[in-house]
């Protein structure tokens, strides 16, 4: 039987990735689709912040909200009233890396 995971070795990991990334041309299509599509919630299972990176480089600032194993799904009000990313498997600290994926949200 495996033992509980340890959130510091998840969280060390994700931080050694992701040192020193930068937006790819991905993650900046999608930003620059944004406004002509009107798109307003991006949501993504990336715990990395090269989203977020590359809509601060077109001066278009995200709402961050974080789905980590300890949250709640945020209000929908919330997040339609600005341009808002959804980060469903949590941050780079405190990632849903583990069986929590399979929990129903709160």
């Amino acid at each position: 039987e495996l033992s509980e995971p340890d959130q510091r070795i998840v969280d060390r990991f994700n931080t050694f990735i992701t040192a020193g990334a930068k937006p790819a041309l991905g993650h900046k299509m999608l930003v620059q689709l944004m406004r002509p599509l009107r798109i307003r919630t991006i949501l993504t299972t990336n715990f990395d912040t090269l989203i977020e990176d590359a809509a601060s480089q077109w001066d278009m600032p995200l709402k961050k909200f974080r789905v980590s194993n300890r949250e709640e799904l945020p209000d929908a009000l919330s997040v339609r009233s600005q341009p808002s990313i959804i980060k469903l498997h949590g941050e780079l600290l405190e990632t849903r890396a583990d069986l929590t994926l399979d929990d129903q949200p709160k």
